[in-house]
């Protein structure tokens, strides 16, 4: 071979940005750009493989990147091109497992921005920070970032700032004002819609139809939202969504949706698309169809019902989560029972379950019910009067914690002092050492960053219990002003309205589920009547016992227990002075619990 005319080298190229915004793929054509000036004075390089993608680089799960590391590992290639290391990674583990891949297939990095070739193998100090120090940094900045993006959020939220990430079916964006507007074409199918839910019966398929019809298609899944999205209305919501960062080999940034409870509303009444009275009656039609159950593993799941049973979707065993279904006896006259689902069964198998309420009769639950509502009406200033120093001690208790919190911002303290120390010492540090320095570096940073996930626990718990403290004060003084009304006639209007769960224990304990009447304040004038006193506990074996610690489901003590709080508990025996069959139990420990 001529000596003035060099081996034909073999190299793969990748290029990355963060996101699809326009502006970045003016960065991809700039990078695969230095790629061409780079082959141009480098005759004797290659390429015969190039990869792009736009995704965040603080994982290396990303498509286009893992092609490219296979694709690297043919030992015909010999480089890889980049513009910069912030193009392969953003953490300082996926640094890691690259700069060992390099090693294992002898691979050597070319630096497109600055010209330079880095061989992992070499011992210069240039590489050895490319892949150490320089690495952290940049799993530093998308920290940083991150962190500035939360900060944004809040300002969004504590300034009720709408952006063009709040716009749903209906809307659009005004890129000039910077500001949402009603799309009109789309705001007519929408109200057509709520139309035809409300007043044509039509439900959630037969819509996806007429959607479909008007050149719009959507799912039946997708509709249901739209029934429910309050921005028909006028009324927006910020902070819906929440993520939880994930930087390193393999790790996923979560996303999530916040509860109800942390959405910040924004009145536009202005954008309003839909009258509110109709809004209104969708949600009470599709309320009516909705119940909740559990499951299994306690899994929340949802159950249908469009039947008239009083307590159908709303009746659980203990034992095994399955419900209780809605039967009629034959003994001579109908009288309506539920009966446990894996009873139905002839044969005995492994599945069946043990629980011995197998039959509930109706009358039995409507009388429950009755005494349940209105003893919470009547009684509540003696519940609630016990209910709130329960919380505040749970809080005083709370208060010791305060020491075991001060140890840990001493520990965070010196865990970054020592984390500097390692800095300092890399800097002057040669060969090996330097890679030890470094895996000692990142477990500092892991354990500083455990300690304060830690210590963010303790202020959410706090936090939570001040909140909870707040809305029992509220809850008390709304339910105070219903004072000598109550439920009279107990049908599925009033189970919808008040009851979410009535969960049954084999021990007897009945779980009696209350939902937060706060949310439908505006539909209780629907239910409730004046009654006298003497018709609260019906019938009179029952006696009204307010709680006095926190009981969890079952019966078991539970020092804090943050969205169910049970406000009084009583006992019934339908079994004297009334025929029945041995087999079927009448007798019944309900813990009446309040949604929050």
């Amino acid at each position: 071979m001529d000596e003035g005319i060099k081996e034909i080298e073999y190299a793969v190229f990748y290029a990355r940005v963060s996101t699809k915004k326009e502006e970045q793929e003016e960065s991809l054509e700039n990078q695969n750009s230095l790629k061409e000036i780079y082959l141009k004075s480098h005759p004797n390089i290659k390429c015969i493989a190039e990869y792009s993608e736009q995704v965040s680089g603080k994982s290396d799960l990303r498509p286009e990147y893992q092609k490219m590391i296979e694709r690297a590992k043919d030992p015909l290639v010999k480089y890889i091109m980049v513009k910069d290391t912030k193009r392969l990674y953003r953490s300082s583990a996926v640094a890691y497992e690259f700069k060992e891949t390099l090693k294992k297939y002898g691979l050597k990095l070319i630096l497109l921005s600055t010209g330079q070739i880095s061989d992992p193998n070499a011992n210069d100090i240039g590489t050895q920070m490319m892949f150490g120090i320089e690495s952290v940094l940049n799993e530093e900045v998308v920290q940083r970032q991150s962190n500035y993006g939360r900060v944004t959020q809040q300002l969004k939220c504590e300034r009720k700032i709408l952006n063009r990430n709040n716009i749903t079916f209906g809307y659009a964006w005004d890129d000039v004002n910077k500001e949402i507007y009603i799309n009109e074409e789309e705001a007519r199918i929408i109200r057509k819609m709520f139309d035809l839910y409300v007043f044509q019966g039509y439900g959630a398929k037969a819509l996806e139809k007429y959607f479909e019809m008007k050149g719009y298609p959507r799912s039946a899944q997708t509709i249901r939202k739209y029934l429910e999205e309050t921005a028909y209305i006028g009324i927006f919501h910020l902070n819906k969504k929440s993520s939880v960062l994930g930087i390193g080999k393999g790790a996923k940034t979560k996303r999530f949706t916040n509860p109800k409870g942390e959405w910040v509303p924004v009145e536009r009444p202005e954008l309003a698309i839909v009258d509110e009275e109709i809004f209104e009656l969708a949600q009470r039609m599709r309320e009516s169809k909705r119940g909740l159950y559990k499951q299994g593993e306690n899994v929340p799941r949802q159950v249908w019902f469009s039947g008239t049973h009083i307590f159908s979707g709303k009746l659980f065993c203990g034992m095994c989560s399955r419900s209780y279904i809605h039967k009629i006896k034959e003994n001579g006259k109908h009288i309506s029972v539920y009966v446990h689902r894996v009873h139905r069964k002839k044969e005995i198998t492994e599945e069946r379950c043990l629980n011995p309420y197998r039959t509930v009769y109706e009358e039995d639950l409507i009388d429950i019910t009755r005494c349940s509502i209105n003893g919470l009406i009547q009684k509540n200033q003696d519940c609630f009067s016990l209910i709130l120093p329960a919380i505040q001690k749970a809080m005083q208790e709370d208060d010791g914690v305060e020491k075991e919190k001060a140890d840990i911002r001493k520990r965070i303290r010196k865990e970054e002092k020592n984390k500097s120390k390692l800095l300092e010492v890399y800097m002057k540090a040669e060969g090996e050492m330097k890679d030890d320095i470094n895996v000692q570096y990142n477990e500092k940073a892991k354990q500083i960053k455990e300690l304060k996930k830690e210590l963010e626990k303790y202020d959410n718990v706090r936090i939570k219990q001040e909140e909870m403290q707040d809305k029992l004060m509220v809850i008390r003084e709304r339910i105070q002003q219903l004072k000598g009304t109550g439920v009279v006639n107990v049908d599925r209007r009033v189970a919808d309205i008040f009851i979410s769960q009535i969960i049954l224990y084999g021990n007897g304990v009945m779980d009696f589920r209350l939902n937060n009447l706060d949310e439908r304040e505006k539909l209780l004038p629907e239910v409730l009547e004046k009654i006298e006193q003497q018709e609260i506990t019906k019938p009179e074996n029952i006696l009204l016992e307010p709680v006095n610690d926190v009981i969890n489901i079952g019966g078991e003590m539970k020092k804090s227990q943050l969205d169910i709080i049970p406000v009084f508990r009583f006992s019934v025996n339908y079994q004297n002075g009334k025929q029945t069959r041995k087999s079927i139990k009448r007798s019944f420990n309900i813990i009446v619990n309040l949604a929050v």
